[in-house]
């Protein structure tokens, strides 16, 4: 049975559904579970490793030698930039996500999760995590790991002591017993043998159109019916069942409409009667065509009986959704859900943090019929503003004729402790874009280091360049309401850091506080720092200048400090003067 090895995205031609389907996931247990989704439609097939090697054999499957892919370290860091953002509630999803991984995918996030965890915090709050909080972060990640494995190691010897500990009861199946899993009813309606001469039964799904066959090994079936998740009538009830059923067909009760919506209460999921066939069901009563409706459903379509229903909502395991809370209460599609996410990830990662009320206002703003809406983002970090100053943000979203939606860009508003109103656009790009704390930085009048492109007057070819750029607040606004940008480029203006940090006398303790000094002044952060004057050592902080080449110091009261070094105003050239151009495309 263990003869084959299956990876995700691997592919199997089948011929029952005349359709290439790929592995999406993986769920390890002692017969594993593969899931496999349509190459060219929305099914969804789920089946054991045996299985597949049983199909295979009965060439009823092909493998589809599709070429190996290296691992998507994309996806792999994005779960673990989750992982290491994630509270409690987050982690049993993640739990799930990790167990489809496959082992190499796993590996990778063994190595790299602590790591690249860290990384993904220091990035958005753009300090260097300390000593007790990079251990903090390393026994959540490592507890988490080690929880997941164990739970998976425990599922998997469990299923293996019961699977041998138990011995397999004869059970006494005839061809017209009834098989009750949940709302649905199975047949049994006819016993083989597969090729390796092994008993199967094959079971009839009758709520499916006319009836789709199910084959089930024997004594798969039989463990499922003694563990309690099949019911097995009696064979002695048959005929009395047959009664009962043909006796309840009589009894329905409330009448059901096309558009009509219900919900199971079990996975929240809703479905919209699309079709009524009048007493078409097997059972006597009438057979309901059912389309999901909401997040991952896909274009499938159900049919169930009306005294299934019925029953069904009888048990409490099914309520009507009435027009009115589908209307207070509108459900996401997949494609609205995936954009929702994206939007969150954005807001994160621009340092807005997962706020539960911007998260809502987001969601809103999808569901809203508008083809633009701002959302406000209170910006709750006092601690990342000079005292005093408060900040908010307005996202700008902006949906298309085809249902996306987009962060195009966004405003930051300052309102500094005296009461003046600084406020400027900023684009949000696919990648590099100015964060929540750098706009900041430059309404608070600091300069940042961006990458750009610039193009060369003689031959018109774009390069990439790095330059300084700080906000001109004595000048009027442009008419879109914007500072206009003052632009130091670092090569062709000769902004180099590391001079201007020796020029201004500061002390290290080791080159990674050297660096991350540095990364903290191109970020335009009022940074702390240590520094000599007249043969003593100053706690300070620092500000880069980029347009004058130096470092403005103060000491631990924020009262200005001028060094021996720094007396002198550099001069700035004409050819350095001309350098100093603004440029349209604006990125990291």
């Amino acid at each position: 049975m263990q003869d084959i090895q299956i990876s995700i995205r691997q592919q199997f031609y089948s011929k029952d559904y005349d359709e290439t389907l790929q592995v999406h996931s993986i769920r390890e247990q002692p017969d594993p579970k593969i899931y496999l989704r349509g190459t060219a439609s929305d099914r969804e097939v789920t089946l054991y490793q045996s299985d597949i090697v049983r199909l295979l054999k009965e060439e009823r499957l092909k493998e589809v030698n599709t070429p190996k892919k290296s691992l998507n370290t994309d996806i792999l860091n994005s779960f673990i930039g989750d992982l290491a953002w994630g509270n409690d509630t987050e982690m049993n999803r993640l739990k799930q996500v990790y167990l489809s991984f496959s082992p190499q995918e796993r590996d990778f996030v063994d190595k790299n999760a602590v790591r690249e965890g860290a990384n993904s915090i220091e990035e958005v709050f753009e300090k260097v995590l300390s000593k007790d909080e990079k251990e903090k972060l390393e026994n959540k990640i490592n507890n988490f790991l080690n929880t997941v494995k164990q739970m998976e190691t425990t599922e998997q010897k469990e299923a293996t002591e019961q699977k041998e500990a138990k011995q397999q009861p004869t059970i006494d199946l005839q061809i017209g017993q009834k098989l009750h899993y949940k709302e649905d009813v199975f047949e049994v309606t006819r016993f083989a043998k597969d090729p390796n001469g092994q008993d199967t039964v094959i079971l009839k799904d009758p709520s499916i159109g006319s009836g789709i066959e199910i084959p089930w090994y024997r004594s798969n079936l039989e463990e499922v019916i003694s563990s309690g998740q099949y019911q097995l009538a009696k064979p002695n009830n048959i005929e009395q069942q047959k009664n009962q059923d043909v006796n309840q067909s009589t009894a329905q009760t409330n009448e059901v409409s096309i558009g009509q919506k219900f919900q199971f209460k079990e996975n929240k999921s809703i479905l919209e009667v699309v079709k009524i066939g009048k007493n078409a069901h097997r059972d006597g009563s009438d057979e309901l065509t059912m389309k999901p409706v909401g997040v991952n459903v896909g274009n499938q379509e159900f049919n169930w009986s009306k005294l299934a229903l019925d029953t069904a909502i009888k048990d409490g395991k099914v309520v009507e959704i009435t027009q009115q809370q589908t209307q207070s209460s509108p459900q996401l599609s997949e494609q609205q859900s995936n954009q929702l996410n994206y939007l969150k990830n954005q807001v994160k990662y621009l340092g807005l943090g997962e706020d539960a009320k911007l998260h809502k206002d987001l969601e809103n703003a999808i569901l809203s019929p508008e083809t633009k809406v701002t959302v406000r983002a209170e910006y709750n970090y006092p601690d990342r503003l000079m005292k005093g100053n408060t900040a908010t943000f307005d996202l700008n979203l902006t949906k298309t004729e085809q249902g996306g939606v987009f962060l195009n860009s966004y405003r930051a508003n300052l309102t500094t402790k005296n009461g003046e109103e600084r406020s400027q656009t900023f684009k949000v790009q696919k990648e590099n874009s100015i964060t929540a704390k750098e706009a900041i930085n430059l309404l608070e009048g600091r300069s940042v280091k961006i990458d750009h492109d610039v193009v060369d007057k003689e031959t018109g070819e774009f390069s990439r360049t790095e330059s300084f750029i700080k906000l001109n607040m004595k000048e009027p606004k442009t008419d879109y309401g914007n500072y206009k940008y003052e632009w130091y480029n670092k090569n062709a203006y000769g902004v180099d850091i590391d001079n201007i940090m020796q020029k201004s006398n500061l002390t290290f303790a080791n080159d990674i506080e050297r660096e991350r000094t540095k990364k903290h002044l191109e970020k335009g952060n009022i940074t702390q720092v240590t520094f000599q004057q007249e043969n003593r050592q100053i706690q300070g902080f620092a500000v880069l200048n980029p347009q004058w080449k130096m470092l403005n110091l103060y000491d631990s009261a924020m009262n200005r400090v001028t060094i021996q070094n720094q007396l002198v105003k550099p001069e700035v050239t004409q050819s350095q003067q001309k350098n100093n151009v603004p440029e349209h495309s604006i990125s990291r």
